[in-house]
């Protein structure tokens, strides 16, 4: 009987030092997620510009007008007044980021999650010269390609954060085409019809 309990006891001993020496020599990429944390949190009435870098294309927006007559207008690839539910919509995903995890600052080097040359860069505009950076490097391995998150930092120091897929692709479908086009609602919202 004693044999038999030794017998059990050193397996589960075995058992415990394999799983302790797999878990420490497995690289480290531990994810926190502290509750209601937010990559940023700014107000869309205080946003003046906003510039999407990636995919060897740029675009910029910024609000032109007086006061409370502010309308966005696209400035680069080329000079034309925007489609403001659009951009209302994509400033709307911008504004408020809540990651999905964030990797403790131990977790390795930007270069290892595709941040030291960055797939895609946004830069949100602020009064006084103000400005935010969200840089946004590869897509996670984990989970389904059409869903996984994408590594992100703002390049205020090393902090990652994993951002949801359907914000980065909110940022890849910004481009002069989708944020122009006259839809059907856009037109109604200033008194004009869609062209046929």
């Amino acid at each position: 009987m004693k044999l038999r309990w030794l017998k059990t006891l050193i397996a589960v001993v075995i058992f415990v030092g394999l799983v302790v020496y797999i878990n420490s020599t497995r690289p480290s990429e531990q994810v926190t997620q502290k509750e209601n944390e937010v990559v940023w949190n700014l107000k869309m009435t205080e946003v003046m510009g906003i510039e999407i870098y990636g995919d060897n294309r740029k675009v910029i927006l910024e609000k032109r007008g007086k006061d409370d007559q502010k309308e966005w207008w696209l400035v680069v690839p080329t000079e034309k007044e925007a489609n403001q539910k659009r951009v209302e919509e994509l400033l709307s995903s911008l504004t408020w980021i809540a990651p999905q995890r964030s990797l403790p600052e131990e977790a390795g080097k930007l270069e290892k999650f595709g941040l030291k040359e960055p797939a895609w860069k946004v830069k949100m505009k602020l009064p006084k010269g103000e400005e935010r950076i969200l840089l946004i490097g590869k897509q996670s391995p984990i989970g389904d390609p059409e869903t996984a998150p994408f590594y992100s930092t703002t390049g205020r120091g090393d902090k990652v954060y994993l951002i949801s897929s359907y914000l980065v692709e909110k940022i890849k479908k910004a481009d002069e085409e989708y944020l122009t086009e006259v839809t059907k609602e856009a037109g109604e919202d200033k008194g004009e019809k869609k062209e046929s």
